[in-house]
């Protein structure tokens, strides 16, 4: 079995700029409504309205695509092989690996709602898919990765991953579950199904 995706060397953080604009926006939006509620000047209350609706609009527009910047760099692989996982220059023996948790939520440009059961790519900051890790026990110290997954395609990737490693006796299938985010009752199912043996 192989699976390869980058991992970084440190955590990542909101879109640097971004706090900047918004700061500034709902400055904006104060001074413009004090000034309509105080009548400034002539039609400043409808002025200080339409000034609103066009920062809030202007803003909306500007955030739909923006993504969490990389504040870290790609440093290596992460493979899953058939005897172990390597990471960089490092190998770790799938029997002497106690698996501790993971997560492969974090898709690049992507959000998922469990709530709406829908992708939500409306909202500022929308992750950039570097939020991901993956720890576990080996030689009585901790180690963890993080890792990158550009596209669903690759989430799904690192889920059969997943699969195969419960399959082949090298995950418990307890780990995987409280692990792994099923939003439907029928996937779960299918995985279970595919990858699981009595």
């Amino acid at each position: 079995m192989y699976f390869s995706t980058f991992f970084y060397h440190k955590k990542y953080y909101w879109f640097k700029d971004w706090k900047i604009y918004t700061l500034l926006a709902y400055s904006f939006m104060v001074i413009t409504l004090l000034l309509g509620l105080l009548k400034v000047f002539e039609n400043s209350y409808e002025i200080s309205i339409f000034l609103m609706v066009v920062i809030i609009g202007s803003a909306s527009f500007i955030s739909y695509r923006s993504k969490e910047a990389l504040m870290g760099s790609i440093i290596g692989k992460l493979e899953f092989d058939e005897v172990g996982i390597k990471a960089g220059n490092e190998e770790y023996l799938y029997n002497e690996i106690e698996v501790l948790k993971f997560s492969a939520e974090n898709v690049d440009g992507e959000e998922y709602s469990p709530i709406f059961r829908m992708k939500l790519t409306y909202k500022p900051n929308i992750k950039n898919g570097s939020d991901n890790y993956f720890v576990f026990k080996y030689d009585d110290k901790i180690i963890k990765y993080r890792f990158l997954l550009n596209s669903l395609k690759k989430k799904k990737e690192f889920y059969s991953a997943i699969g195969l490693l419960v399959k082949k006796g090298h995950l418990s299938s307890e780990i995987a579950l409280k692990n792994l985010k099923f939003y439907s009752y029928e996937k779960a199912q299918k995985f279970k199904a595919t990858y699981y043996q009595e």
